[in-house]
């Protein structure tokens, strides 16, 4: 499309943003108007979208995982576009973004009732390229234990035992054997 302002004060710079409305296809450029009557031509080309998908598997890495939350930030190349959208996994564990902005973007992923979740960062080079990144829930493990007396020997039965960290509180109560289980 044609694109045309006038009467604009010569000696100026002046920082053009060009979008497509309804896509993520954006440029930005800068020119300047040096003296007075000039004319300057200021062609634009937008940068491209492009798709991101994969699948979002459990910790073993085989099993899929349907409904679960998966969001996309990217950055266009130059900064004239940004995306932030989440969607949900289909019955499959798949997910797929369209009209993602050519540039930068980071993929994370979750599941109600995991305490891990999966990220992974990639690049878009050019317009209508596919990146497929899958994603998989990091590992998680548990902690034992047997809280003992000041002694060394007696078990301390009946306290609490909590950890705090990674953005999660876990607490649990010391049973009479003095054994505690954080999972």
């Amino acid at each position: 499309g044609y694109y045309r302002f006038s009467k604009l004060a010569a000696g100026n710079t002046y920082r053009l943003l060009a979008t497509e409305i309804g896509a993520h296809r954006a440029a930005k450029i800068t020119t300047a108007i040096n003296y007075e009557g000039e004319a300057v031509s200021a062609d634009i080309t937008l940068q491209g979208v492009g798709t991101v998908q994969g699948t979002l598997f459990d910790t073993d890495g085989a099993t899929s995982l349907a409904g679960a939350p998966v969001s996309i930030l990217a950055t266009g190349t130059g900064g004239a576009a940004s995306a932030n959208y989440t969607d949900y996994t289909d019955s499959a564990g798949a997910f797929k973004f369209t009209d993602v902005p050519v540039g930068t973007f980071t993929i994370q992923g979750s599941y109600p009732g995991k305490p891990t979740g999966a990220s992974a960062s990639g690049k878009l080079e050019s317009e209508n390229q596919t990146v497929t990144l899958n994603l998989i829930l990091g590992p998680v493990g548990s902690i034992t234990g047997t809280v003992l007396m000041a002694d060394g020997v007696t078990p301390a039965a009946g306290g609490i035992v909590k950890y705090s960290g990674c953005s999660k509180n876990y607490a649990t109560v010391i049973d009479s054997a003095g054994l505690f289980l954080l999972e």
